[in-house]
């Protein structure tokens, strides 16, 4: 359905105000076109394999995080999640479920964090590719999640899986 710019932007408008709940394919849109507010965009996958999770270890942090990064002028979140992916751990993923958005605030800036579930594509192994940035890929036991500098976001991922058996970010906002 072709839309006018005028209907664009009233949609537009409408979802930053948060005045409607946006459907999968007007987040889709909005993520793609529209300025996302003061916020800086990253987008990343959590990769399971049987009770171990996939995880950096970022330098710059001294901590492990999921594979990710910024959004480039243009993408959706699910293209950044799908690039970052695999600039960082040079695999081909499919994304499974959104798991929904953190923001936090670092340095002066601010930041909504999107997460997928990530499958690897059969018969790739994943590997650190950007060495001056990570020092190395682990497969972390997620019961063994305190015994790790951890992201804020995978600490709470998996800290509410120890607590509820379930498999989702905490606190996380699914809508915009």
């Amino acid at each position: 359905v072709e839309q006018t710019q005028k209907q664009k932007e009233k949609r537009a408008h409408r979802m930053r105000s948060h005045d409607c709940a946006a459907s999968a394919d007007d987040r889709v849109l909005f993520l793609k076109g529209w300025p996302m507010s003061e916020f800086i965009q990253n987008s990343g996958c959590v990769i399971l394999s049987g009770d171990k999770i996939l995880l950096l270890f970022k330098r710059k942090h001294a901590h492990y995080e999921f594979p990710g990064g910024k959004m480039e002028p243009g993408e959706t979140i699910h293209e950044t999640a799908i690039r970052e992916t695999r600039e960082e751990i040079g695999v081909d993923v499919k994304l499974g479920d959104y798991l929904g958005y953190l923001e936090f605030h670092i340095n002066d800036r601010d930041y909504r964090s999107h997460n997928f579930f990530g499958i690897i594509a059969p018969g790739q192994n994943p590997r650190v590719m950007e060495p001056e940035i990570f020092s190395e890929l682990i497969w972390m036991p997620m019961h063994q999640y305190r015994t790790f500098p951890l992201a804020k976001n995978v600490f709470e991922f998996c800290e509410n899986y120890a607590k509820t058996g379930q498999l989702f970010l905490p606190n996380a906002k699914t809508h915009f």
